[in-house]
């Protein structure tokens, strides 16, 4: 008899489909629950807070969760949609404004202006690589490449923006006495035929360049200046 049933008890567990094969099922024939009162009535899904719910209700659950997570992905992208927009303002009348500069001093004008109120920059510096050290203004120097290497090498040697933070030595080399002050940066690598160049802008607000932030504009503006600094700075 003890044989009999084992082997019954068997025969019916190799009968039972796996989960993969229910979910499948489920899957293929979504109303299935629809005239199986009788089965939802046995079923309990556990709900977050271990109550047992309805089939219905879990499923209005989870819709209502995907909704929110929808919302706050649209929400997002609007965002996002409304800072690109102020971005790409402020760099077309940046670019404008260099275009239409006629001399050096007006050039760098423009762009001291731009960084300052337009991009809310607190601290920048320009440094051109060239032959021997020259002070233009305050805030632009000419320096052999080498000497600049030798500060900062990983920045001179990168092809691409950089954000973020710096290492204190390297933000001491670049923004001087004013270095204490900013606490995020953004540095443009800067390359042309003859004039390479690094832009470094600062703010004091350490969210403002992230690391995670795109460079489109960035990249724009380096490239940009990549054509014009050698016409003004040559």
């Amino acid at each position: 008899m003890t044989k009999a049933i084992k082997k019954s008890q068997a025969k019916v567990s190799t009968n039972i489909p796996s989960p993969e094969r229910v979910v499948a099922f489920l899957k293929a024939n979504p109303h299935f629950f629809e005239d199986q009162d009788d089965l939802l009535l046995h079923l309990d899904i556990p709900h977050q807070r271990g109550a047992s719910v309805s089939l219905v209700e879990r499923q209005v659950t989870l819709l209502r969760e995907k909704n929110i997570e929808m919302r706050r992905r649209l929400n997002d992208l609007v965002a996002t949609a409304k800072i690109n927009d102020v971005t790409f303002k402020r760099t077309t009348d940046l670019v404008l404004a260099l275009l239409d500069a006629t001399t050096a001093e007006q050039f760098l004008l423009c762009l001291e202006n731009s960084l300052k109120n337009d991009f809310k920059c607190s601290s920048y510096r320009l440094i051109v690589f060239g032959d021997q050290h020259k002070e233009i203004n305050h805030w632009v120097s000419i320096i052999p490449q080498d000497t600049v290497r030798e500060n900062i090498p990983g920045l001179v040697e990168n092809n691409r923006p950089v954000l973020g933070v710096l290492r204190p030595e390297e933000q001491d080399y670049i923004f001087g006495i004013e270095s204490k002050k900013v606490k995020s940066i953004a540095i443009l690598p800067i390359k042309s035929v003859n004039d390479d160049a690094l832009l470094a802008i600062g703010n004091k607000d350490p969210e403002y360049f992230q690391a995670r932030m795109g460079t489109l504009f960035l990249n724009f503006i380096a490239d940009v200046l990549s054509h014009l600094i050698p016409l003004h700075l040559h």
